[in-house]
């Protein structure tokens, strides 16, 4: 979709998205990856988050879910994805979204991102991805 028409959507309809809360165990700790966003990015440059992306026209979730394996992590799938709770993010600076988390568990091991402890995360994270791991992990 080109910039300006996502734009313009983001000022009128909410969008719909889903985000990952992607947990792993380390020597009985619970740890969560974040990706960070470009600083070249127009929304949220620099950014750590969870990984996540738009439902588009006619997709499932499992199919949002598998691009997100492939394209933000490079891992084939996802070995656990279960369903936790949806967020009505209005008062998101860049637009209104509908937000559907699901907890997840990698297969394989990714370069991209970083593990943090869920509660040690850095400066910067999306507050309502802050609250979402808090709630979750």
């Amino acid at each position: 979709m080109p910039p300006a028409v996502f734009d313009a959507l983001l000022k009128v309809v909410p969008l719909v998205t889903v985000e990952t809360v992607i947990t792993r165990t380390v020597k009985g700790k619970t740890q969560v990856l974040l990706t960070r966003r470009s600083k070249n990015e127009t929304r949220y440059p620099g950014i750590w988050h969870v990984p996540g992306s738009f439902l588009r026209n006619l997709e499932q979730t499992k199919d949002v879910l598998s691009r997100i394996a492939k394209k933000e992590l490079g891992v084939p799938k996802f070995t656990e994805a279960k369903f936790v709770t949806w967020l009505n993010v209005y008062d998101c600076p860049v637009g209104h979204f509908v937000s559907i988390f699901y907890r997840c568990e990698l297969g394989k091991a990714t370069t991209r991102g970083r593990w943090f402890s869920p509660t040690k995360l850095p400066a910067g994270v999306l507050a309502y991805h802050r609250d979402i791991v808090a709630a979750v992990a």
